[in-house]
Order: C-alpha cells, then sequence, then structure tokens
C-alpha cells in the first residue's frame, strides 16, 4: 500500500537537504523499492515502515554515492524503465463501485440489475433518466491499476540522491 510520506532534514546544510517530496506524494514506495534493488545493503539500513523511521548522515552520504554510481552507470534509467513497463502492461481493474457496469443509479443493489436490462445503452455509456455514468471509472467499468499512478523517474533518484547528500540525517514523518 502506498503511503504518502514526509520526509526531512535533521541537520541540513542546504535548503535542497531540509526536506524532501517526491513528484507524486504516493510515488515514494516506488522510489524505496528502487532504492533496495540498486543499493541493497544501505537501503536494508533503512527500514521504511512507519512514522519516525531514520537514516543516520553517514548511511545518507553513502546511499546518495551509491546512488550518483547508479546514475552514472545507467542502472537507475534501466530500473526505471522496467518498472514503468511493467506497470504500464497491468490488467484495468474492474471498478469497485458500479460493478464494472460503468453506470450508477444511487442504489449500488441495483447498479448491476440496471446494466443488464439496459445493456446495449450501458455499454454506449448513456445517461437515462436517474441512471448516470459512474464517476470513479468515468463509465468505463474499469480503471487503471493504482500502481500505475506512481511512475517513477530518472530525475526522482537525482533529487534524492541530492537530498541525501545535503540532510544531515533524515527523519520520516
Amino acid at each position: 500500500m502506498a503511503m504518502s510520506t514526509e520526509i526531512y532534514g535533521v541537520h541540513p546544510d542546504a535548503r535542497v537537504g531540509e526536506d524532501f517530496q517526491p513528484r507524486w506524494r504516493g510515488s515514494f514506495d516506488g522510489l524505496v523499492a528502487c532504492l533496495r534493488a540498486l543499493a541493497p545493503d544501505i537501503g536494508a539500513a533503512w527500514d521504511r515502515g512507519s512514522d519516525g523511521d531514520t537514516l543516520k548522515n553517514d548511511d545518507c552520504v553513502a546511499l546518495a554515492n551509491e546512488l550518483d554510481r547508479c546514475l552514472a552507470d545507467g542502472s537507475v534509467e534501466q530500473y526505471v524503465a522496467e518498472r514503468n513497463a511493467y506497470i504500464e502492461q497491468l490488467p484495468r481493474v474492474q471498478c469497485d463501485r458500479c460493478g464494472g457496469a460503468g453506470i450508477c443509479s444511487g442504489d449500488k443493489s441495483r447498479e448491476n440489475e440496471l446494466f443488464e436490462l439496459l445493456g446495449e445503452l450501458a455499454e454506449r455509456r448513456l445517461t437515462a433518466g436517474f441512471v448516470e455514468q459512474c464517476n470513479c471509472c468515468s463509465g468505463a467499468g474499469t480503471f487503471k491499476d493504482g500502481r500505475s499512478y506512481r511512475d517513477l523517474y530518472v530525475s526522482d533518484v537525482r533529487e534524492f540522491s541530492e537530498f541525501l547528500r545535503h540532510c544531515g540525517g533524515f527523519y520520516t514523518k
């Protein structure tokens, strides 16, 4: 489960070391997975689980050095490309709200019954009377797997490395 994480430098020596905010707040799990894959020894020093996780300054600098090495040799670019390609090919998930019908009546117990009655009209996502297009899936009946909204970019790793180099150790909230 992706979580929003706030990361703060303990003794920052520059503005970039004061805090780290991923591009999309929920994307932090993807960055952590990347760190653990590319720098398993150092990544293991930081057991991200709940509020109050920390990493000491020496470990931060060591992780920044390892990430910079991985950025230079292309490992980060390869990892990000493979990860994002995998996530992009994940199958769409059936909408829980409308049960895949693409329409909502306001009465969840009747949504599947309405879909069966309306047949082709529901497939075209037409609005008829009290039947409306599902606002969770925009009438498609499915939506992208939640992990697909958590893109990871090479620049995320580069920015995190810069944060690590200047944070003086960090803690999470």
